[in-house]
């Protein structure tokens, strides 16, 4: 699969105006609890790498400690700026750079993390390397990816949909990085080749609570991974594909709420 569509800048770009809002309600409680885990406080430096449009730089620059937010998306990067300044945070630094050549010193910062951002970069392992790297000694990383697909509601029940109803689309195409960390073992093994000490994953489980059966189809135009998804459905538009997907969730659950549980993986390295 093109893995490098979900790096690609310009696909942020255009859908960083919606992001906020369609898509941290439901990682947020994910990052909150990495949050929780790293325990940013007032005169740490804390760097959020692949931060999105800043909804965990911004919760971790409300304890004190000041914070560095990147992304590889101009327009992302903007909107953390833009809500920054909105709350009068001085102490965040919102700047344009890829997470896998972070142009940082060696030992720049006290906590790093990056919430569902290494498990979408074409190399993972450099952008591992590169949050260790940027850790100062005894500082702390946090990296969250999410779990194998049948371990989320939503996906499994696309999985199943698409084999039923849509043969031609064959088995969900996850990128390699994904694939390679969305198990507790595997997650620890590649943060322990990145050289993180005292590595520990633990399981994060939330319920994503949703608007409608229509809106995973909807909200997938924030994501290339479900770009790509919608595509392989033969040779309908994505936004026909759409229209075939959402009536066959409107069967399967109604056109009311829906909850989705989902699962996620947290690691926790030194240096």
């Amino acid at each position: 699969m093109d893995e490098m569509k979900d790096c690609d800048p310009k696909h942020w770009d255009a859908v960083a105006e919606d992001y906020a809002s369609s898509s941290e309600p439901i990682t947020r409680p994910y990052g909150l609890d990495a949050l929780a885990e790293l325990g940013p406080r007032r005169g740490l430096r804390h760097l959020e790498a692949a931060a999105g449009t800043g909804g965990l730089a911004l919760e971790a620059a409300r304890s004190g400690c000041d914070v560095t937010a990147t992304d590889s998306s101009p327009a992302m990067v903007a909107r953390i700026a833009a809500r920054a300044a909105g709350e009068g945070l001085a102490n965040v630094t919102a700047t344009v750079m890829d997470g896998q050549a972070l142009d940082f010193p060696e030992g720049s910062f006290d906590l790093v993390c990056s919430a569902f951002g290494v498990m979408f970069f074409p190399d993972h392992r450099a952008g591992l390397s590169e949050l260790k790297r940027v850790l100062a000694p005894g500082g702390k990383a946090a990296v969250v990816v999410w779990s194998h697909p049948d371990r989320m509601g939503h996906l499994s029940d696309w999985r199943e949909l698409f084999r039923d109803d849509f043969p031609e689309f064959g088995d969900l195409e996850r990128p390699a990085a994904w694939r390679a960390m969305d198990t507790a073992d595997s997650l620890a093994a590649e943060m322990q080749a990145a050289e993180f000490r005292g590595v520990e994953v633990q399981p994060l489980r939330h319920a994503w609570v949703v608007p409608s059966s229509a809106w995973r189809p909807e909200e997938g135009r924030c994501h290339p991974f479900f770009e790509r998804m919608l595509a392989r459905l033969g040779p309908d538009s994505p936004d026909r594909a759409r229209a075939r997907l959402t009536a066959a969730f409107d069967e399967r659950y109604g056109d009311g709420p829906a909850t989705f549980p989902a699962e996620a993986w947290l690691a926790i390295g030194h240096r």
